[in-house]
């Protein structure tokens, strides 16, 4: 990132005092700003706290908060790790993690910072011993809320008749077509969309 800036300002940017601003994600010393790393997560923190409100979630019937919730993260990059974190602070249990190569399950919790560390030694989930092995769809598992975070357009239409969480958080930008946010509505499932959850992040790119 830095190196993108540095590229730019010695370029078309020499005379902009603010040329360096025109990229994010850069160190401290190079004008970064503190806890960017987490900011998408902190958003996502943020906005679903907001959402579990006894107004939105009593419409479920669900009650308010985390302390009796499970959930599921579907894609275990920067993002799912930290989300898993947040949740997890606030009482919440995470019974299955999913990546493209290896799912898993684990329904008394699975341990955050042992499957954390595992995946920054092994740069995957796959083989982690203290959960089992989930074979298909970690969205078809059922959970009360699933965070996906894998990519975009992640959530394929032919899935989603077979969902069986109560509540989607897109946290990854527009994992779900509108044809999939049509069922999902159809089904009377709540999704709390990208557009709200990831404002955080590009606030934070804003002020750097």
């Amino acid at each position: 990132m830095v190196w993108i800036a540095h590229t730019c300002a010695s370029t078309t940017g020499h005379c902009d005092t603010n040329a360096l601003a025109c990229m994010s994600g850069k160190p401290i010393s190079q004008g970064g700003i503190h806890g960017c790393i987490s900011t998408t997560d902190q958003g996502f923190s943020m906005g679903w706290r907001t959402s579990s409100m006894k107004p939105f979630v009593s419409v479920l019937g669900m009650t308010p908060g985390f302390e009796d919730k499970m959930f599921i993260v579907q894609g275990f990059g920067n993002v799912g790790l930290h989300s898993m974190r947040y949740l997890h602070r606030f009482g919440a249990k995470c019974v299955a993690v999913g990546e493209s190569d290896w799912s898993i399950w684990y329904p008394n919790g699975i341990d955050r910072k042992e499957l954390g560390h595992f995946k920054l030694q092994h740069s995957s989930i796959l083989g982690f011993l203290k959960a089992s092995p989930y074979k298909g769809s970690i969205m078809e598992a059922g959970c009360d809320i699933l965070i996906a975070d894998a990519s975009e357009k992640h959530l394929p239409i032919s899935n989603t008749p077979r969902v069986k969480d109560d509540i989607i958080t897109e946290v990854a930008n527009g994992p779900a077509t509108p044809d999939v946010d049509k069922i999902f509505l159809e089904r009377n499932i709540t999704v709390i969309p990208h557009l709200y959850l990831n404002v955080r992040r590009v606030t934070g790119s804003y002020i750097e």
